[in-house]
């Protein structure tokens, strides 16, 4: 029975392995050809994302796109986005590239100086997209979802990881039970955010 059961999963395994060697690239040109195709995925998002910023950031502020071009300091700029296009360019899922590109949009706001863009690259770094849609919901007073496990889970995973990069921090009391405030990093990191929407 145990020699079966070792066969099966022998064979499994050479099932799975033969897969992924048709899905994954597997020689330099195929490497080539996968890493130009993030790069244009990632491109496109951050393509959208400058047309959201830059409609939104105008139409608020009447100030032409050539006036923002005219304030942006390209040195911090170009530090960014070498830190961020990356990431997006290699992101796991496709929601968390349109983050990191609408961050990348935002780097074009002239009301943030250099120091508070590093602090927002480093915080967006290491938040997920569904940590940002928890801080929108804890800035606006939205009650949270409090029912099924798996919601539950998610909002402390979220709430942990907006506490570590500084966004949230928590009354006393028990770690369920805290309650979460809004910090003002993460308050400008929303407003930094404000072009994203998720799907």
């Amino acid at each position: 029975m145990n020699e079966i059961m070792t066969t099966t999963v022998v064979e499994g395994v050479k099932a799975v392995a033969a897969e992924l060697k048709k899905r994954f690239p597997t020689s330099e040109k195929q490497w080539r050809v996968a890493r130009d195709v993030m790069a244009r995925d990632a491109a496109f998002e951050l393509e959208a994302s400058f047309s959201s910023f830059l409609e939104m950031f105008c139409s608020y502020r009447r100030e032409t796109a050539e006036a923002i071009a005219a304030k942006l300091d390209v040195e911090t700029a170009e530090r960014i986005f070498t830190r961020l296009f990356f990431e997006a360019m290699t992101s796991t899922t496709r929601e968390r590239t349109r983050l990191l590109c609408a961050a990348l949009a935002g780097s074009l706001n002239p009301d943030f100086d250099a120091e508070m863009k590093s602090r927002f690259t480093r915080a967006i770094l290491a938040l997920e997209p569904s940590d940002i849609i928890l801080l929108r919901q804890l800035k606006s007073g939205e009650t949270l979802v409090t029912e099924g496990e798996k919601a539950v889970k998610q909002n402390l995973v979220s709430a942990d990881a907006l506490n570590r990069a500084g966004c949230v921090d928590y009354d006393d009391g028990y770690v369920g039970d805290r309650k979460r405030n809004v910090t003002e990093l993460g308050r400008q990191l929303l407003q930094y955010l404000k072009a994203w929407n998720p799907d």
